[in-house]
């Protein structure tokens, strides 16, 4: 698969992968600096085949996801997960794992491996599904989670 990337600087700093052809099919973000790095590094793992020149319309979709456009290439998740991102990017604030289940006919236990291996992060907003009597887990450590859900009071 032929790739580009697209990097914006902030807090979080975010960064996506679209595939020639125009649709993003990872994101990551970082507080340290550190998302090309990440980019790179999944693009070595993937064996994608990286260039640049598909990078300014990498930042055309980085634009359209920080606007809240759906640009995501849903194909890169199984139909339960896409189901259930998709869900998730209509919640405002926080849901429980086990509400966002209700919503979309899954268990508890199966939302949180879906948001564990969510590849569209922050812009699927993963960190806002918390536990029932708590923040709950999140693959970069509950303390990143913390500072998102920080980000996201303050909106």
């Amino acid at each position: 698969m032929k790739v580009g990337i697209a990097i914006k600087k902030g807090s979080p700093e975010v960064g996506v992968i679209v595939k020639k052809g125009g649709k993003v099919v990872f994101s990551t973000f970082s507080f340290d600096g550190k998302v090309e790095e990440a980019l790179f590094k999944k693009i070595k793992e993937t064996k994608w085949n990286y260039q640049s020149e598909l990078n300014d319309g990498a930042a055309r979709l980085l634009e359209g996801a920080l606007a809240g456009d759906d640009v995501f290439n849903w194909s890169v998740v199984t139909k339960k997960s896409g189901k259930v991102l998709k869900e998730l990017m209509k919640v405002k604030g926080t849901i429980t794992y086990g509400d966002l289940a209700k919503k979309c006919g899954t268990a508890p236990r199966a939302v949180g491996q879906i948001m564990n291996k969510n590849p569209f992060a922050p812009f699927v907003p993963c960190h806002r599904v918390v536990a029932k009597n708590g923040i709950g887990g999140f693959a970069s450590g509950t303390e990143v989670k913390k500072k998102l859900l920080e980000l996201d009071a303050k909106k």
